[in-house]
């Protein structure tokens, strides 16, 4: 049957299976450049225009796998080179290896190769000419002729061992050589063909043609020989490179014709001997006529019409003489009918026989169908000239007719021994274009391996490849997608973009074209309505689908009905609909135009089938019985059913014919039957509740799980009678049962076996075979699900069936439809959930980053692979830096396209695909899939009733997780019941998305597998098989170094949490990690300490810190726990908590929090915060350790005085200096005297104007030395710290006034303070600083003294009077300023004076007198001198010539004398009484003579008076 076809096709776009950049040199040339440059024959730059290939031969240095692809690119402005491989070795060979191949370094490349474009001046004629120069040597090099349209040949040569990634290579000028072909002058060349080294033919759009030979020698010339038709003549010429002149050829046809003449060539072909001295070339016209030439001569064999289907294939032969009668060279039209299509199409070909084979060459033709033939392909032998052994005629060989009702146009075709199944046969293989889409046809030639022509004609069939999911996408109607939208809750957009975002549906490329196309479309109606265009379009995204998410529909808005005010929620989705129809209508148009075939590709030695289409490579692939059965329509059904033979193959372990027929083939039917009673939307209602009900485990009864499913889903879907038809039909089924089961195993086995044969025979898959092998598997993973859906939808119905059979049996239907129909539900759904966990991944867009992918890769290979000697030799090509194969080798450049195509690059699921030499490309692919299929690991074993997440669903999970995707990895654990292993999975999903909460459940819900207990919600019975493989899922994704260590687990699990900012996790887990450590009796110090560490900083970072003490003082390492009593410190200060260092005993580590404190208040910065020197003397005076306290404080004082004022404002260091002096001295005055003292470092003595002090110990010599002697002490009083108090806070209250006080350099010292407060008429701040710094205050006394003499002379004086007015203690005194001015002094004094000399009353009676000689002296002044120091008194008076004061005081004295009980007196000033009386007359001015004289004469009396109260004093003593 016909339309059963065994194979489809897989499809790679060349943007999913290359790098980002590419390398583009240009041409180096003479040749002017097009100024003006026709149209663009493509929309996009990138698509080619034609395509060819290079594929290495033996003698070119092979064998090698991979091959040359060359596209015209850039309108045919630039050719694109790229080596391209769909295999490499797994182990490249050494070096002295005998069979290494010259391309060993190209195939051995672990990436991907970038492509390398060479630009031209002009468009490139198709298609470039490859050929090997010398390829028995060791310097052989690959030369590729390539021909612009204005007539210029170019030859670009590469080393063949590097080819075109030799970068020195290409920075050398020689590597281009450049000829301009002068009988081209005036004609368009439409067409070239290579025929050997430096020798090609050219044909015309007029219909001309010429040979082109490069010269030998060094005079770089070109000989051209015009192919002429019978009439005409030519002679060779020999032509001088670039010349400017056209030279036509010597009586050579050179007249223009029109274009696309009938005569303009089409195909061409060559042959040559091997000494070249003969050379046929083969041409097919428009005119649909075969023309042969002698390339030596250009001479004309044979033209004749090209062959139609004849009723024999023995036809006539052709000889080929020079002047046959026989030929037809009419320029009529042939008689077969209109003129072919002008562009360039492969219709002729030459083909190189076997030593098997009756020719040693062969010609194969196509003739295109005509109105009265169909087209036909016809292969000549060639027959050689026994005598010369040149060719002399072509032996009709065969001819196969193409296949009815086949209206594609030939693309290309190609005769190769190889069959699609790989099998050495003479294959005919064809490339069609239908409808922009391309076909593959192949059928055998058997009468090339020696079978008779009739035979072969009847025996051998077309076989048609399906074409796969390139096709898919011209379903996507706008009926299509309303049967989709109808009744959907999906949003219109989300819907859309489950089609456009599908992995490797439309490469990137594509989705920006559409994307111009549409906004450009938009923009211009936008613009016709005098409008601007959103905003969408300017802005920026991280991806082409969120900007297509965005842009396309974002003109659309939501409207109002205007009588309602309702919202027009249908019209919205309806024009949002139009929206992204008119979009998919640009993606699919630029989709379309990239799969466009360009070449086919197929090579016996590489065993390639292929076909190049503009942007894809579209390979045939063996076709799985799934696929085949999914795609078959009821009709189909029924006509494979009935066929005579199988029509299709089923998978080994059910190669059962009656199975096919009795079992499966009429479940589809059913399963079809079905189908066609639900709609779209019904199909995606069942799916949906499937998944729902599916993602968690199935707790009820399976019956009541089915008919609740069947209610929800298909109830409002079928009528009773339908309900009863399916079921009629499963009865009618021998078994249905037997049928069920035998349709999931076929959904459940794979196609083929696992690869037989060693490892090492086997070769890893390349980024292209990659995107192959995705596309692919998305297929047959498709038709999988697809089925399995019906077939569930069908047991379904069975349950709805049976729960009503008493209804039903009046209507005939059996009681029981299935005998076990609740184990084959479950089978049935765990096929479903597997299959549909599969289908998840294949369809899951998101792909992890380059990064991440070689991350893991790295990972699970163990190392970079950098030491790789083939890598090494690779670095030698000197490829560009950032596409260089040797800098980029251990870097997968090639982004992926979805989950399934990252997938395929990570070890343990990275296929591996056979050699050529065991089989073709076709069945390798399919190979490589089943083990794909096979390392993932999903499909559930026929029968399986349980779903269960298997370690290798587990370790998908796992991979997810590493590759970067832990939104896909959590989805992936949810399809799936929480064992331990995806327990793990999902907390290291969770943890990567900053979940802290699920990460911790989660992970400590996976411990549980390490001691066995079962986490699946749905575990009714211990079941130790399922224990032990829910024991093996958590091993294989756990480290190793775990094993099956709980306490190594939880110390894991603390590693991952520590980057992230959950303390409350790692804290649980370290405290479990050491509760584990000593449930096992395990001894891991180390371990043990990175715990203990881990959990006190849990604690602190929490702020709890009553547990983070409790860990301190449980930490059972000594040098743990400094290091976490150190942090514990930090933290609390840190935080403002310092206080519970106060609040915390610390028993046992007093010493070391005192000895912690001090040492970070030594060396941290006093004004930073936390300020240490303030928690210790909190600490200190907590333990009521005052001296300490205060030598804390003092200790900060100093450090605050040292420091400059760039740390900080003068103020403010010289504010904190006092306080802490101030601190030091409170807390230093609790302290008993005897104990009041500080031992400090000695600073600065000149900085605080204090001695040091006289040691009366006797101080060793040794001592005094600078290598032992350790810093000197200092020991300070308490008065010693109010007298560094008192100085900073003078400095403070004077820089406001004096800012040179505020340099550090600066001295001060205490009489300075005194005088500068004196200065500023600060008389109470100077009076106090002298009693604390103890400094002598005479000038201050002079100065209050002064003030009060010029007040009481002046009492309006304001500044005079200001000290008063301002001083606190005469604030509540009553009188003048004067007055309180002289009682504030007499205070003074009174607090200040020396007791015993009285020298600051005598300093202001001084003042007084001196400054205000015409006053009296102050009385409180006098009075007390008389008392106290009369002497002093007199001098004083006698000195400022106050003498009737001192006339006055003397009497007084001496009278008082005379009446007390104590006659004698030592202090007597009689010395100064004598001074008196001494004073001459004239001698003063404050007493005339004559009240002197009286004075004195007073004064002489009452000495005499006393003198004589001594006598008799003295003489009743004597008495006495």
């Amino acid at each position: 049957m016909a339309g059963l076809l065994r194979y489809t096709t897989a499809t790679a776009f060349l943007e999913h299976c290359s790098t980002l950049d590419l390398l583009s040199y240009p041409v180096p040339t003479s040749a002017p450049v097009d100024e003006s440059a026709p149209a663009p024959a493509l929309a996009q730059a990138d698509h080619a225009l034609h395509s060819s290939t290079w594929l290495p031969r033996t003698q070119d240095g092979a064998p090698s796998a991979g091959f040359v692809l060359a596209r015209i690119v850039e309108d045919a402005y630039a050719l694109e080179l790229r080596w391209v491989a769909f295999s490499r070795p797994m182990s490249p060979p050494s070096s002295s290896s005998a069979d290494l191949s010259t391309f060993a370094d190209l195939d051995a490349h672990p990436g991907t190769l970038p492509p390398v474009r060479f630009v031209f001046p002009s468009r490139l004629v198709p298609s470039p000419a490859f050929v090997v120069s010398s390829p028995s040597s060791t310097s052989s090099r690959l030369q590729l002729a390539c021909l612009t349209e204005a007539g210029y040949l170019y030859t670009l040569s590469f080393p063949v061992a590097t080819l075109f990634y030799d970068e020195k290579h290409l920075a050398d000028d020689d590597w281009c050589e450049e000829f301009r072909v002068g009988s081209l002058e005036g004609r368009t060349p439409v067409v070239m063909h290579g025929v050997d080294e430096g020798r090609l033919i050219v044909g015309c759009e007029d219909g001309y043609a010429v040979c082109v030979e490069i010269a030998q020698g060094e005079d770089g010339a070109l000989v051209e020989t015009e192919l002429r038709s019978l009439s005409s003549f030519s002679m060779r010429s020999l032509l001088p490179s670039f010349s400017n002149f056209g030279s036509p050829v010597k009586g050579g046809h050179v007249a223009a014709q029109h274009a696309g003449a009938p005569t303009q060539l089409l195909s061409l072909a060559s042959s040559s001997t091997d000494d070249r001295a003969t050379s046929v070339a083969f041409g097919v016209t428009r005119d649909r006529k075969l023309r042969i030439w002698n390339l030596e001569s250009g001479a004309c064999f044979r033209a004749i019409d090209l062959p139609k289907p004849a009723a024999s294939p023995a036809s006539s032969a052709l000889a080929l003489a020079p002047h046959s009668h026989a030929s037809n060279d009419s320029p009529h039209l042939a008689r077969s009918g209109a003129l072919l299509a002008d562009a360039p199409t492969p219709l002729v070909k030459v083909v190189a026989g076997t030593q098997y084979t009756s020719h040693a060459s062969y010609l194969a033709l196509f003739s295109p169908a005509s109105s009265s033939a169909p087209g036909v392909f016809v292969v000549y032998g060639f027959a050689s000239d026994p005598a010369t052994g040149e060719l002399s005629e072509l032996t009709p060989v065969t001819e196969r007719v193409c296949p009815p009702g086949a209206v594609g146009s030939l693309v290309d075709f190609d005769v190769q021994r190889m069959d699609l199944a790989g099998d050495a046969k003479w294959t005919l293989w064809t490339c069609w274009d239908e409808g922009g889409e391309s076909e593959v046809r192949t059928i055998g030639l058997s009468e090339l391996e020696g079978q008779s022509a009739m035979d072969g004609a009847d025996g051998d069939e077309w076989c048609v490849v399906d074409r796969g999911t390139t096709a898919k996408t011209g379903a996507w109607t706008a009926a299509y997608f309303d049967d989709l939208l109808r009744d959907s809750p999906v949003p219109v957009a989300e819907t859309f973009l489950q089609h456009v975002a599908c992995p490797g549906r439309y490469p990137p490329a594509t989705l920006e074209y559409a994307l111009e196309m549409y906004e450009d479309v938009v923009a211009a109606e936008a613009s016709a309505e005098g409008l601007a265009a959103p905003d969408a379009f300017a802005a920026e995204y991280a991806t082409p689908i969120e900007r297509v998410a965005a842009v396309v529909g974002s003109t659309v808005s939501l409207q109002q009905s205007p009588q309602t005010g309702a919202f027009l929620h249908d019209e919205y989705n309806k024009q949002l609909k139009l929206e992204w129809l008119r979009f998919v209508a640009f993606l699919n148009e630029s989709r379309t135009a990239a799969l466009f075939p360009t070449c086919l590709v197929v090579d016996e030695q590489r065993g390639i089938a292929a076909v190049v289409a503009r942007d894809a490579i579209a390979v045939p692939v063996v076709r799985e019985a799934v696929q085949t059965l999914h795609s078959l329509t009821p009709a189909d059904v029924l006509a494979v059913a009935e066929a005579d033979e199988p029509l299709f193959d089923l998978p080994a372990g059910m190669a059962s014919d009656r199975t096919l027929r009795h079992d499966i083939l009429p479940l589809l039917a059913i399963i079809r039957d079905l189908q066609r009673r639900l709609s779209t939307n019904d199909l995606r209602m069942l799916e949906r509740a499937l998944r729902e009900k599916l993602a968690s485990p199935l707790l009820a009864d399976l019956e009541d799980t089915a008919l609740e499913l069947f209610e929800q889903a298909l109830e409002p879907a079928l009528s009773e009678a339908a309900v009863r038809q399916v079921a009629g039909e499963l009865a009618a089924l021998g078994s249905a049962e037997r049928a069920v089961d035998a349709f999931l195993r076929l959904l459940t086995t794979e196609q083929l076996p696992p690869i037989a044969g060693a490892a090492a025979d086997s070769h890893a898959t390349t980024d292209l075979s990659n995107a192959l092998l995705a596309d692919g598997l998305a297929s047959g993973i498709e038709a999988r699900y697809e089925l399995v859906k019906g077939l569930v939808a069908v047991i379904l119905v069975a349950w709805a069936a049976e729960d009503d059979a008493p209804e039903a049996e009046v209507g005939g239907v059996p009681e029981r439809l299935f005998g076990r129909l609740d184990q084959t539900t479950a089978a049935a759904f765990t096929a479903l959930h597997s299959l549909g966990a599969l289908a998840w991944v294949s369809a899951e867009v998101a792909a992890p980053t380059v990064d991440a992918l070689a991350l893991v890769q790295k990972e699970l290979q163990g190392g970079s692979g950098s030491d790789d000697p083939m890598v090494a030799r690779f670095g030698e090509l000197n490829v560009h830096e950032h596409t260089a194969p040797a800098s980029q080798a251990e870097v997968m450049p090639v982004p992926t396209s979805g989950l399934l195509s990252a997938l395929l690059r990570v070890p343990g699921y990275a296929p591996t695909i056979l050699p050529a030499s065991r089989s073709s490309l076709p069945v390798a692919l399919a190979y490589a899939a089943t083990g794909t299929s096979t390392a993932l690991g999903l499909l559930a074993s026929a029968g399986a009733g349980r779903i269960a997440a298997s370690p290798a669903a587990t370790v998908l999970g796992h991979r997810l997780q590493q590759l970067a995707l832990p939104v896909q990895a959590a989805q992936w654990v949810d399809m799936w019941p929480r064992t331990a292993g995806m327990s793990y999975v999902r907390g290291r999903a969770a943890l990567d998305v900053l979940a802290g909460e699920d990460a911790q459940a989660a992970l400590e819900a996976a411990a549980s597998g390490l001691y066995g207990a079962r986490l699946a919600l749905d575990a009714e019975e211990d079941d130790e098989d399922e224990d032990d493989e829910a024991r093996e899922a958590l091993t294989l994704v756990l480290p190793r170094e775990v094993e099956s260590s709980l306490a190594r687990y939880y110390a894991h699990v603390v590693a991952l949490f520590v980057p992230t900012p959950f303390d409350t996790a790692i804290a649980r887990f370290a405290q479990l990690a050491l509760a584990a450590l000593e449930t096992e009796g395990t001894k891991d110090e180390l371990a043990e300490k990175d715990l203990w560490t881990k959990l006190f900083r849990s604690y602190a970072a929490l702020a709890q810190y009553d547990q983070a003490y409790q860990v301190v003082m449980s930490i059972p390492y000594h040098d743990t726990q400094m290091t976490c009593l150190a942090h514990f410190i930090s933290v609390v200060c840190e935080n403002g908590a310092a206080g519970l260092l106060t609040t915390f005993s610390f028993s046992g580590l007093e010493a070391e929090l005192e000895r912690n404190l001090s040492f970070r208040a030594r060396n941290s910065d006093p004004l930073a915060h936390p300020n240490y020197y303030k928690v210790l003397y909190a600490h200190h005076v907590a333990k009521s350790d005052f001296r300490s306290a205060g030598t804390v404080m003092f200790q900060q004082g100093r450090r605050l005085g040292e420091m400059s004022a760039r740390q900080g404002s003068f103020r403010e260091l010289a504010t904190l200096q006092c306080q802490s002096y101030l601190a030091a001295t409170n807390a230093l005055s609790l302290v008993s005297k005897d104990h009041a003292w500080i031992a400090v470092v000695a600073g600065d003595d000149s900085e605080r104007g204090h001695k040091r002090r006289k040691v009366a110990q006797h101080i060793p010599e040794d001592e005094y030395d600078p290598a032992v002697a350790s810093p000197p002490l200092e020991v300070l009083e308490l008065d010693d710290l109010r007298k560094e108090y008192c100085l900073a806070l003078s400095r403070l209250q004077l820089a406001g006034e004096f800012p040179e006080l505020e340099r550090t350099s600066f001295h001060l010292d205490p009489d300075s303070v005194v005088a500068l407060f004196t200065q500023l008429g600060s008389f109470d701040q100077a009076f106090q600083a002298g009693r604390v710094l103890d400094v002598d205050m005479t000038s201050l006394f002079e100065a209050v003294t002064e003030r009060c003499v010029t007040l009481a002379l002046h009492a309006d004086s304001v500044e005079d009077a200001a000290w008063v007015v301002q001083s606190e203690e005469a604030a509540t005194w009553e009188g003048t300023l004067s007055t309180k001015a002289w009682r504030l002094l007499e205070r003074h004094l009174a607090r200040h004076d020396d007791p015993v000399t009285f020298r600051y009353r005598l300093v202001a009676l001084e003042r007084t007198l001196a400054t205000n000689r015409g006053a009296k002296a102050p009385s409180f002044l006098t009075d007390f001198l008389r008392r106290h120091d009369l002497a002093a008194l007199l001098r004083t008076l006698i000195k400022y010539d106050r003498l009737d004061d001192a006339f006055t005081f003397s009497l007084d004295a001496l009278k008082s004398a005379s009446t007390t009980t104590a006659p004698f007196s030592a202090s007597a000033p009689y010395s100064l009484y004598d001074q008196l009386l001494a004073i001459p007359a004239g001698d003063t001015t404050s007493l005339s003579d004559d009240v002197l004289k009286q004075r004195q004469k007073e004064l002489r009396e009452a000495l005499e008076v006393r003198y004589a109260a001594l006598d008799k004093a003295d003489k009743a003593i004597r008495r006495g």
